[in-house]
């Protein structure tokens, strides 16, 4: 039978290795002889050890999961430290894309396009590549356009549990009326992950650039079986 101590030494080194938040349900199929309940007694328990006593990490409750992240306090440092190594910030408009996204989801191609004022295929496909936004289904009108919308990695990225936690964008005043983004933009770049990207590595893939260029880009294509409608939390719409 494990130990508290040896449970909670345990699980703080599978949170350390492990590359996204790990629910505590998943922790506990990986420990013999540990329910769910200790485990999340053992985070519980972790979480206070770091509160109490002077450290650069905290334990945080994001997406579903568990993991260790840096104070916020030093994100300064941490950040100055990442941008001298290949970190990558997200462009100002694949930010003003991911903002309409989370706030409008499910959203259109169409739809954001008239909110920005540009095309957004090119950063459509950097979000989509970097697995920020996911197609969710269609739009039942005319066309079926494909209908976007924020992902588990978004969350992780933005240091949310839930999208319920997105700041209200009405201290920033109404981006309804006059459809301008950048109260929305101004809500997400509170978050965390908002300003540099400062939770995680975010690497072009296809090594291109993320503005908003994509006139003569292959067009974006749905998944094999898309459903209708507006699809799951933090859906979106698409061309």
């Amino acid at each position: 039978m494990i130990s508290f101590a040896e449970l909670t030494a345990l699980v703080e080194a599978l949170l350390f290795v492990s590359e996204r938040p790990v629910p505590a349900k998943e922790l506990a199929s990986f420990i013999d002889h540990a329910s769910e309940d200790q485990v999340k007694e053992a985070i519980s328990g972790l979480a206070n050890r770091y509160a109490m006593a002077p450290s650069g990490l905290q334990v945080e409750e994001v997406a579903g999961g568990f993991r260790l992240s840096t104070r916020p306090e030093l994100g300064d440092a941490v950040k100055e430290f990442f941008r001298i190594k290949n970190r990558q910030k997200l462009s100002r408009a694949a930010l003003e894309t991911c903002a309409i996204i989370a706030y409008k989801q499910p959203i259109t191609n169409p739809e954001i396009q008239e909110i920005r004022g540009v095309s957004a295929d090119g950063v459509l496909r950097t979000l989509l590549e970097r697995r920020l936004i996911r197609i969710v289904g269609r739009k039942d009108t005319v066309g079926k356009p494909l209908l976007y919308g924020t992902t588990r990695l978004f969350l992780e990225h933005f240091g949310l549990a839930t999208l319920d936690e997105l700041p209200p964008v009405e201290e920033f005043g109404d981006v309804m009326g006059d459809g301008s983004s950048e109260h929305l933009v101004a809500a997400l770049d509170r978050l965390p992950g908002g300003d540099a990207g400062a939770i995680l590595p975010l690497q072009d893939e296809t090594g291109g650039q993320e503005g908003d260029a994509g006139a003569g880009a292959a067009p974006l294509e749905p998944p094999s079986t898309p459903t209708d409608g507006a699809g799951a939390n933090g859906a979106g719409e698409s061309s």
